[in-house]
């Protein structure tokens, strides 16, 4: 098994096991949720990712004295041969802002980094839900925005360093204060007062957070509005999409959509959106259908085996989840 195996394994087995939900549920903390060797790696590919921003120059953030500073006191920038952009992080100047108290935010970083779309992809499926995912950069002892209640609900990842959690009396099952170490995956309900504090060391967490459309999952909305707030997730499904004859048992595929309706009891069909329209699904295939949106990639193989439905129609729906825009390859 690959060490990337391995790490989607670790994570998103920890988010299984939270039991998330977009309102309500309790405090909870998994200690060593994640090997060292993992938190190693993740904090690599994110700090890698702040210092080669390019395209993504204006999701990079540095809050000082409770203010955004402008881009050009952090970043570099130039336009070369062929009208590209070139952007880099001011190294230096960023390790003195942070040395100051100040905070260095990626703003959905879901965006940019595949694995971080992977997280948002596992959690948009758990909980029926939207999500976003954010990386923070802090070193300082001190905190960059005091006690408050963010209005979603949120999952906390601590990849490097240490930082301090402090909670009020009335975050249920929750300490006064605990310091996470790389590992630790906790979960914040909807509103939960909470204040963090640098150690005076580098320090990285990743902040997975989500909520529902108007207070409901995805599954609960009117068919109307489900319409309007289906998400495409980034990526194709090339070449798979335009010769469907490339398709074999070994073909990995993700879902393309960012959430599966409920069938209705009495259809004979899940209707799925595409973002371009309705696609009618037998429904013998609906519950492999909320497994895939679950799974970073999945083979007509391990469909067959996991659902107990016969090869050649997991192979006859790869053909029309690809030709149809219902199934996108791994994010990359």
């Amino acid at each position: 098994m690959s060490q990337q195996v391995c790490e989607k394994d670790e994570l998103l087995g920890a988010l299984d096991d939270l039991g998330l939900v977009h309102d309500g549920g309790t405090y909870t903390s998994l200690r060593q949720a994640l090997t060292p060797e993992t938190c190693s790696r993740l904090a690599g590919v994110f700090f890698n990712a702040f210092g080669n921003v390019g395209t993504s120059r204006f999701s990079v953030r540095v809050i000082h004295a409770g203010k955004d500073l402008h881009p050009a006191q952090f970043l570099e920038s130039r336009t070369g041969d062929g009208l590209i952009d070139h952007v880099s992080v001011k190294d230096r100047v960023l390790h003195h802002y942070l040395e100051r108290g100040a905070t260095v935010v990626f703003d959905h970083v879901n965006d940019h980094v595949p694995f971080a779309q992977t997280i948002q992809d596992r959690v948009e499926a758990l909980t029926g839900s939207k999500c976003w995912v954010q990386c923070y950069i802090t070193q300082a002892s001190s905190s960059a925005f005091d006690m408050h209640r963010d209005d979603h609900a949120f999952v906390i990842v601590q990849l490097f360093g240490s930082k301090e959690w402090r909670h009020s009396a009335e975050t249920v099952h929750a300490p006064e204060a605990t310091v996470y170490s790389p590992g630790t995956v906790s979960f914040y309900p909807k509103g939960t007062p909470h204040d963090v504090h640098g150690l005076g060391e580098i320090s990285m967490h990743l902040t997975i957070a989500f909520e529902a459309f108007d207070g409901r999952k995805f599954q609960e909305l009117p068919e109307q509005s489900a319409e309007s707030s289906i998400v495409r997730r980034r990526g194709s499904g090339l070449p798979y999409s335009i010769n469907t004859a490339l398709i074999s048992e070994d073909t990995p595929a993700r879902l393309a959509v960012s959430h599966v309706p409920d069938k209705a009891e009495d259809s004979a069909a899940l209707h799925v959106w595409s973002g371009a329209g309705k696609l009618a699904v037998p429904a013998k295939f609906e519950a492999l259908l909320h497994h895939l949106a679950r799974q970073p990639e999945l083979t007509p193989t391990q469909a067959a085996e996991w659902s107990g439905i016969g090869l050649e129609d997991i192979m006859n729906l790869w053909t029309f989840g690809f030709k149809n825009g219902l199934l996108h390859n791994p994010a990359q």
